[in-house]
């Protein structure tokens, strides 16, 4: 491949880009990885932290918490001031909260299984084949569900249903595949029936999150 012509401004700009990319993909395992070592949620008081006050918070080592908050703040997740970390509140929302209507861990999870996919998907593009929801990582199910869930929060926040029959109504569609928790009905719509179509292993979160 013989190039000759080369802009080397629209070659510096492009090769930003995808460093900028590359950084984001690799945030995605740390913001999931935040989630389930409690980092954000010890740092949702919105008061400002080092990196060994988050350790100790949290039962983790200080080098490892001192490099996950240097990438936050670099990603602009957290706010860095004169050797402390702060977690907005509005971030917090995001990333702290997971019955939060604007929560978006589920997503986050999701990502992860899609990059986690990868090997297989070499053989599909070459053969044609699908990939079963069964043959992705859990994180996809679960990261699924916490998605789903958020935006059935953040609708029946926002929606008000004239009486029970309405609510029911609405309530006994069909859901997508997924685990129960994006199933759940808002405590106010009683008896309401939730059907869908889990895959085996959401079965065992179903009977978790009844």
């Amino acid at each position: 491949m013989a190039i000759t012509d080369i802009d080397e401004q629209k070659l510096e700009q492009f090769i930003g880009h995808a460093a900028t990319e590359v950084g984001a993909a690799l945030n995605v395992a740390l913001v999931t990885l935040g989630h389930e070592l409690g980092l954000y949620r010890a740092m949702a008081d919105g008061q400002p932290v080092t990196s060994q006050e988050l350790a100790d918070r949290t039962g983790t080592q200080e080098r490892y918490i001192r490099e996950w908050l240097n990438v936050q703040a670099a990603s602009g997740y957290v706010v860095y001031e004169s050797g402390t970390y702060l977690l907005p509140p509005e971030h917090a929302l995001v990333l702290a909260d997971e019955t939060s209507p604007f929560s978006m861990h589920g997503t986050f999870q999701s990502a992860n299984a899609a990059v986690a996919i990868r090997e297989r998907l070499v053989e599909r593009f070459t053969k044609g084949d699908g990939v079963g929801w069964h043959e992705h990582h859990h994180d996809l199910w679960h990261g699924t569900e916490r998605a789903f869930a958020t935006a059935y929060r953040s609708r029946a926040s926002r929606t008000r249903l004239s009486g029970v029959s309405a609510a029911r109504r609405t309530w006994r569609k069909p859901a997508s595949c997924s685990t129960s928790r994006s199933r759940a009905s808002p405590a106010w719509v009683p008896s309401a029936a939730r059907p869908g179509c889990d895959s085996d292993p959401g079965v065992h979160t179903s009977v978790e999150n009844p």
